[in-house]
């Protein structure tokens, strides 16, 4: 009795066996079942590919797992001891003996001494600190001199040591939050604090007329005095106020405007003057030179007379509010 699962006939026998499988199918939808030949075609191709997976992962396994079976593993071998041929017979070098590490000292030290060790170790010093002292003052030093041996001259004042008492008054706001105040109070600290200021911000004057459109002409500069205002009413007429909307440029924000002026129909800026339509554009607030530059008077003509506009057809109709 032979293994299937040697050699490469087993992955062969396995995708025959699917394909025979999958032909036979193919005849019996053709034939018993009559269904159409894409549909039979497609099912067994999904057969024949199903089937091959099966069949070669059940009767076939896996390649791994087969090689790790076959293959016995290799036993270490291990290498000959070399021995040196300068070594007389019958003797074993030794390795060389290192200074016994001392655990409680953290330095690495080197295994042999560097050259000029011991010439640095002779020459190293120590820093020391001291308050009072005062560096050497040279007797005469010529002029120009910056030679190595020429030393420079130190005023041998002492600078002030500030108490801690005058570091204690300087005035620092309570809500300042936890200081943290150094142990010995620094030079020209009291100094500082007491030429401490503050930050204060001016702001700039406002100028009295603020516009620079001149807007009647009269080569003036005049601010809401441009013109003359027209007349104005206290509400609207009986019934109610004109739709200023429909006059283009007059939106709802600015139609609050002209009735908080007394500005609510139609007729009242079609019959406007050059003078009057120069003192509205000035009082304008926000909106200043509208009247002019979207011709409000024209238009109000026309929809004071009962006809309209393209623009106040558009509104009428709901396209523009």
């Amino acid at each position: 009795m032979t293994d299937t699962k040697s050699g490469g006939d087993c992955p062969k026998i396995c995708w025959g066996l699917a394909g025979l499988a999958a032909l036979l199918t193919f005849g019996l939808l053709l034939a018993v079942a009559e269904w159409r030949f894409i549909s039979a075609l497609l099912v067994a191709i999904i057969l024949l590919v199903g089937l091959g997976l099966l069949f070669k992962m059940v009767l076939c396994g896996s390649p791994a797992t087969s090689s790790q079976t076959d293959v016995a593993p290799a036993r270490p071998v291990k290498e000959p001891v070399k021995v040196p041929a300068s070594a007389p017979q019958g003797t074993v070098e030794t390795a060389p003996k290192v200074a016994p590490v001392d655990v409680a000292d953290p330095r690495v030290r080197p295994s042999a001494p560097l050259v000029g060790e011991a010439e640095l170790a002779e020459r190293k010093g120590s820093w020391t600190y001291s308050d009072t002292a005062t560096p050497p003052v040279a007797d005469s030093v010529p002029a120009g001199d910056t030679g190595p041996d020429s030393v420079a001259v130190v005023d041998p004042t002492p600078v002030p040591n500030p108490s801690v008492a005058d570091a204690a008054a300087i005035d620092v706001p309570e809500d300042a939050g936890p200081r943290i105040l150094p142990s010995t109070p620094l030079a020209g600290e009291a100094e500082l604090a007491s030429r401490k200021g503050a930050w204060r911000y001016t702001a700039p004057a406002a100028s009295a007329v603020t516009d620079t459109e001149d807007y009647d002409g009269d080569g003036i500069v005049e601010g809401k005095d441009e013109g003359e205002k027209p007349t104005m009413l206290d509400g609207p007429r009986e019934g109610g106020a004109d739709d200023l909307k429909q006059v283009k440029g007059i939106g709802p924000k600015l139609e609050k405007l002209c009735n908080d002026l007394g500005i609510y129909h139609f007729d009242q800026i079609a019959s406007w003057t050059e003078q009057e339509i120069a003192w509205v554009d000035a009082n304008l607030e926000g909106f200043k030179g509208r009247v002019s530059r979207d011709q409000w008077v024209d238009q109000a003509r026309v929809l004071a007379e009962g006809g309209e506009t393209e623009f106040s057809s558009r509104v009428r109709g709901g396209d523009v509010y």
